[in-house]
C-alpha cells in the first residue's frame, strides 16, 4: 500500500471512532516518526511510496491498538521529554509537558549540587535535570521495581548518570539514610480516586494506577509526607519543587509552611495552579 493511501485510511478509522481530526494526525506522524524518523516534511515527500510488507504490518498492528485506547507512547515505546525519547510502558506514568514545566520552573531558580526525586517512575524528571546540571548527583527513588527498571534503561539509552533506588516515600526512617539534598522535587500520585470517572478511558485504562490516585481518604497523603521528610532531607535554603492537583494547591501550601518551608504556588501554561516551589527557611 502506498504511504498516502495508509495514512487516509488511518485517519478515516480513527476519526471514525470518535478522533478528532487534529488527534488523528498527530497519532500518524508519532508513528510514522517512530518508525522511520520522518519528520513532517519527510513524510510528505515520501506520500506516494509504497510500504513495504514488514512496514505495511507493524504500522496497521499499531493504529489496531489505538483504536483501542492505547495511548500511543504505549504502541510505540517512547514518549517525549525534555528533548529526549525516553522508553515507557504501562509500569509508568506517560511523562506530561506540565512536568516539563516544573523542571524549567526549578532550573531557572537554583543550581542544586545534590538532587532527589521522589517517585521517579520512568526518570523522566531526574534525568531532565541531569541533562541541565551535569555535575550534580541525583537520586531517583520509586516503590515499583518494574517502573525502576524502565527508568535505568532510560538512563543508559541518554547516557545520563542518575542513581535509581527502590523506596517506599512513606518510610521517614529509610528517606533518612539519603542524606541531605539542595533540591527535592516529585510529581507524586495526587488525583482523588473518586475523580477516577473524570480520566480518559486511555488513562484508566493503560496508566499504573498506583501512579495516579491518592488514597480515598486524603488527597494530599503523599504531600504530607514529602513535606515532612523536606525537614530533614532539605539542607537550609534547600528547594522544594511539587507537582500538584489544581484544587488542592492551597491545602499543600499550608501544610508545606506550617513544614518550616517558604512555600509558593506557581501556575502552569494553562493558567492552572499547577506546582508548588517551596525552600527551606535559613
Amino acid at each position: 500500500m502506498v504511504l498516502e493511501e495508509f495514512v487516509k485510511r488511518s485517519r478515516r478509522q480513527m476519526e471514525e471512532m470518535g478522533h478528532s481530526i487534529t488527534e488523528s494526525k498527530a497519532v500518524i506522524k508519532e508513528l510514522l516518526f517512530q518508525q522511520f524518523g520522518w519528520n513532517s516534511t519527510q513524510q510528505i515527500m515520501n506520500s506516494r511510496e509504497e510500504l513495504n510488507d514488514p512496514d505495511f504490518q507493524l504500522l496497521t498492528i499499531q493504529i489496531g491498538k489505538v483504536l483501542k485506547g492505547i495511548p500511543t507512547q504505549y504502541v510505540t515505546g517512547k514518549a517525549a521529554f525534555f528533548g529526549m525519547g525516553l522508553k515507557v510502558n504501562s509500569s509508568v506514568l506517560i511523562p506530561r509537558p506540565e512536568t516539563e514545566e516544573l523542571v524549567q520552573l526549578i532550573s531557572d531558580r537554583t543550581s542544586p549540587k545534590r538532587i532527589l526525586d521522589i517517585g521517579t517512575g520512568s526518570g523522566a524528571i531526574a534525568l531532565a535535570l541531569k541533562k541541565l546540571f551535569r555535575e550534580a548527583e541525583i537520586i531517583g527513588i520509586d516503590l515499583s521495581s518494574d517502573a525502576l527498571k524502565v527508568a535505568k534503561e532510560n538512563a543508559i539509552e541518554q547516557v545520563l548518570e542518575v542513581e535509581f533506588l527502590q523506596m517506599d516515600m512513606t518510610k521517614l526512617d529509610e528517606l533518612k539514610k539519603l542524606g541531605s539534598f539542595d533540591l527535592v522535587i516529585s510529581n507524586p500520585p495526587y488525583i482523588p480516586i473518586e475523580e477516577k470517572e473524570s480520566l480518559s478511558h486511555e488513562v484508566i485504562e493503560n496508566e499504573p494506577h498506583m501512579a495516579l490516585f491518592s488514597p480515598v481518604n486524603d488527597p494530599i497523603y503523599y504531600y504530607k509526607f514529602i513535606g515532612t521528610s523536606a525537614k530533614f532531607l532539605l539542607k537550609r535554603g534547600g528547594w522544594l519543587a511539587l507537582e500538584l492537583h489544581p484544587p488542592r494547591s492551597k491545602e499543600v501550601q499550608l501544610f508545606l509552611v506550617d513544614s518550616g518551608l517558604d512555600a509558593y504556588i506557581e501556575m502552569d501554561l494553562a493558567g492552572r495552579e499547577r506546582f508548588i516551589i517551596g525552600q527551606k527557611r535559613i
